[in-house]
């Protein structure tokens, strides 16, 4: 009697290869896959290292659980507004958001539902392995060439990372500055503190990217300049949990 066990095997496999999920490779050869966001926003996966990471700007406006964000646009409410809240580039949605994504201000981290379901913003912690594995070297993380970066010293972006200049909102005035010239990522982690007035302010760690230079800087927004307390509208990374 013939024997089925052969043709079964080979069923069983057929079957588990159809059920994988799709893989493709980028440049440096690592695996690459997709997520989604609450709006359907689709966002290409790299692995840096052990951590998976967006290789592309949040651009979200809601959180994951559905809650809307609010866009504020007026620069009197946008240094007056505490609660979660996002902002597009000179509110030029056409010309800045696909490319660069959206900034948000730190109480949207706050909420710990910005990044789509099984992401989070990452930590200083997380950053710093990032930083670490690329050896604090930028011209791995950035995209090459000058389409977005306004100059640009050699960068090969081998992780695939594509960092771009999104520049940042202050809150000082509402306005908005360094786009073309520098990347400014949010963590979820909050600095040391700034006593003005008798009042303590605090702000995120926040990694900076520069067009001038391959150094990869690390500035404590309730320290250093420009000062902004929880309100300053900075571009997000997500890894994955």
């Amino acid at each position: 009697m013939l024997s089925l066990k052969p043709i079964l095997t080979v069923s069983a496999v057929i079957v588990l290869i159809l059920l994988m999920p799709s893989c493709q490779k980028d440049n440096s050869g690592e695996d690459v896959t997709t997520i989604m966001d609450y709006d359907s926003n689709s966002y290409e996966v790299i692995r840096i290292g052990k951590q998976l990471w967006m290789a592309e700007n949040l651009k979200t406006t809601h959180l994951n659980d559905g809650t809307v964000i609010p866009n504020v646009t007026e620069n009197s409410k946008w240094i007056t507004t505490y609660s979660a809240s996002l902002s597009i580039y000179d509110n030029d949605e056409a010309t800045y958001k696909g490319v660069y994504g959206i900034l948000y201000n730190y109480y949207c981290v706050e909420t710990g539902k910005l990044c789509p379901v099984g992401w989070h913003v990452p930590s200083d912690k997380e950053w710093t392995q990032l930083i670490d594995y690329v050896d604090n070297n930028a011209m791995k993380l950035k995209e090459t060439g000058t389409d977005h970066w306004q100059t640009q010293i050699v960068s090969s972006n081998v992780t695939g990372f594509t960092a771009l200049p999104g520049g940042y909102r202050t809150l000082y005035d509402g306005t908005f500055s360094d786009i073309g010239i520098k990347g400014y990522w949010s963590t979820s982690t909050m600095g040391a503190g700034h006593l003005s007035m008798g009042v303590l302010f605090y702000g995120p760690l926040v990694y900076v990217l520069s067009s001038s230079s391959n150094n990869i800087e690390k500035i404590d927004l309730s320290v250093g300049l420009p000062f902004s307390g929880w309100i300053q509208g900075l571009s997000i990374r997500c890894v994955k949990d």
